[in-house]
């Protein structure tokens, strides 16, 4: 049985045909399946934003805000200046920790980076290690600028 290859280019054009109209049509659904998510998504922040119960960040930006479980217990207003004066010395305390933790984490990372610099430093020629100083130095004093800039930025704020 043997087909000519007119039939064979016709049939290649129908089944090509095919495919790429139904392509069109997933494309269609996939598009309006997108268009509802974003209208749910749009829906959802507006109804958010509209909410009355909203606190600033520090930058100024409204946020919504999580009523604490102290305060869904009612307490009385000798008991809200006690809970604010526990509140303020733990938000205290977390600052205190993140800046110390911060500062073990960069300093561990610091020896890591320095223990691999010499590993590696050890495996190259001495032109290559010369190469790789320079590299490494030039790579360190753009990090100090970053963080400098970034200081600049965080005292001027």
């Amino acid at each position: 049985m043997s087909t000519s290859p007119g039939r064979t280019r016709f049939a290649s054009l129908v089944v090509l045909a095919i495919v790429f109209a139904s392509g069109i049509v997933v494309g269609f659904a996939w598009d309006r399946r997108l268009d509802a998510a974003e209208a749910e998504a749009y829906a959802n922040a507006r109804a958010e934003a509209e909410a009355p119960s909203a606190d600033e960040d520090e930058d100024g930006s409204e946020r919504r805000r999580r009523r604490p479980m102290y305060e869904r217990v009612d307490p009385t207003a000798e008991q809200q200046l006690r809970i604010d004066s526990i509140v303020a010395d733990y938000r205290e305390g977390t600052r205190s920790f993140n800046r110390e933790s911060r500062e073990a984490y960069d300093q561990g990372m610091r020896a890591l980076v320095l223990d691999a610099r010499a590993a590696i430093r050890d495996v190259l020629s001495p032109r290559q290690a010369q190469m790789y100083d320079s590299l490494t130095a030039a790579s360190d004093a753009r990090e100090r600028d970053r963080d400098s800039e970034s200081d600049g930025e965080r005292d001027r704020n």
